[in-house]
């Protein structure tokens, strides 16, 4: 494990890139889904703690919970949490969660790794409160002209494929029969426009964490997964250049019912 106080961090830096690439997309979902500031809010996979602030500045919740299985990331996110964001080491895909139920739950980019989303989200529902909701953002597919992203995504939808999650969640969640305890009040899609440099700036760093993956090293040999990162890192080197990665963000909101 890193010393927190290490920099750079590489969980740093996805986070920053994150929050650069779908800050403005989910503030808008935000704005447009919660419409009263909630006593309780809980980031679900919240990191290092970027999205947990971004939901607290927009939403106005009085305390805002962010819940992750890792230690290292959670360790990052409490350096500079004001005393109205707690985080704490939880796996999400278990319920109860540490804390009382919440007025709103809310989750970007995390249940394409979590298999039996029907399971998940009725286990999610039983953490809300009876005036509660469930904000959810997962990719349901990303267009790019690119041959070294397209190259860098069909490696990962194969991993996630083989671990049981799904790539491109955004359709399946859209398509799942309804769940107990929660009603769908919207099911969109938002194009979000990425910089093709820096779409590829957060594919390199997740890369150096799926190559040395058994089911990755199975199938790609060291030779293809040194051109694969060299030609990330060869976008990622080109802010100047002209070009946008268009990633599919499937946005849905549940309420209790």
């Amino acid at each position: 494990m890193h010393d927190v106080g290490d920099e750079p961090d590489p969980s740093t830096r996805r986070a920053e890139l994150a929050h650069r690439a779908f800050s403005a997309s989910s503030r808008a979902f935000l704005i447009e889904q919660v419409t009263e500031p909630p006593h309780l809010a809980v980031d679900l996979g919240c990191g290092p703690g970027r999205s947990t602030e971004l939901l607290q500045e927009v939403t106005g919740a009085e305390r805002v919970v962010g819940l992750d299985v890792s230690p290292h990331l959670v360790a990052l996110a409490k350096r500079s949490a004001p005393s109205t964001r707690l985080f704490l080491v939880h796996d999400v895909a278990k319920a109860p969660f540490p804390v009382v139920p919440a007025q709103l739950l809310y989750a970007r980019l995390l249940l394409a790794q979590l298999p039996d989303l029907p399971s998940v989200l009725s286990r999610w529902a039983m953490q809300l409160r009876p005036d509660g909701q469930l904000l959810l953002e997962e990719v349901e597919e990303i267009d790019t002209a690119q041959p070294s992203l397209r190259a860098y995504l069909d490696l990962v939808a194969h991993l996630v494929a083989t671990e049981g999650g799904e790539l491109y969640v955004g359709l399946t969640l859209h398509r799942l029969e309804p769940v107990s305890g929660i009603q769908r009040v919207l099911s969109t899609v938002r194009a979000v426009r990425v910089p093709d440099h820096l779409t590829a700036a957060m594919f390199r760093l997740n890369l150096d964490v799926w190559k040395e993956h058994v089911v990755v090293q199975a199938h790609y040999s060291n030779a293809m997964l040194a051109e694969l990162d060299q030609g990330l890192q060869e976008l990622a080197a080109r802010p100047s250049e002209r070009g946008d990665t268009v990633w599919g963000m499937r946005q849905i909101a549940y309420r209790v019912t």
